[in-house]
């Protein structure tokens, strides 16, 4: 569960999260990745229709464009709260790999009595004083960000960690592999980890055109 939790995955670039499905997908189970980047799994036969759906993505951000002063202006993917990132560390994930950075807080914050900042006063800030600066990190416009994660262990058999929507139900759907013989199903049942939920629904409703199912469920 903590390789999951803690690999990151904002739309649309869930490519690293489908890996570490893939990779603890039983011997049986034969994955096909579609054009959109969903993770299918298809076994049984006969009887009903039945496709089972968890998310792979997670919220955060995407960088829109660099500035001449070296920050960069970025979107949300998914519900952000602005609130939350604002002075916050966040980790950009670049072609060359993460980037630390900080999330800008806007001017006069300290005395801020507005909860959340306007539009225009999110942007991230990398220590840089130019455009060029900030490329020479490897950031580049369409790169993702998140806030740091990491998975943590409370009392018993609880955990807490950022992006558990819907990393338990990705975790759901491979445990329950492992414990399905296939040659026992009297149904033809699909599997699914899909893109782009936090973003409408994307990826479910590609699966959904593609994959017809008599019953089917969100996990």
């Amino acid at each position: 569960m903590s390789t999951l939790i803690e690999t990151h995955g904002v739309s649309p670039h869930e490519s690293a999260v489908a890996g570490v499905v893939r990779r603890w997908l039983p011997a049986w189970a034969k994955p096909v990745v579609d054009e959109k980047g969903n993770v299918v799994v298809s076994f049984g036969q006969g009887g009903k229709s039945l496709v089972f759906v968890a998310h792979m993505d997670e919220v955060g951000y995407q960088i829109a464009a660099l500035r001449e002063d070296g920050t960069a202006t970025v979107r949300r993917r998914g519900g952000v709260m602005d609130a939350i990132y604002e002075a916050r560390p966040v980790a950009v994930h670049t072609a060359q790999g993460t980037v630390q950075a900080v999330m800008a807080p806007r001017l006069n914050y300290a005395k801020a009595t507005e909860a959340f900042p306007a539009a225009e006063d999110v942007f991230l800030y990398f220590g840089t004083d130019s455009t060029a600066e900030t490329a020479a990190l490897g950031i580049a416009a369409g790169d993702t960000l998140t806030v740091r994660k990491t998975f943590t262990r409370l009392a018993g058999q609880r955990a807490t960690g950022r992006s558990m929507d819907d990393r338990v139900g990705d975790a759901a759907l491979i445990a329950a592999l492992w414990r399905i013989d296939p040659a026992r199903i009297s149904n033809r049942v699909t599997f699914a980890w899909v893109v782009g939920e936090e973003i409408g629904l994307v990826g479910s409703a590609f699966v959904a055109g593609q994959v017809p199912a008599d019953y089917a469920f969100a996990v």
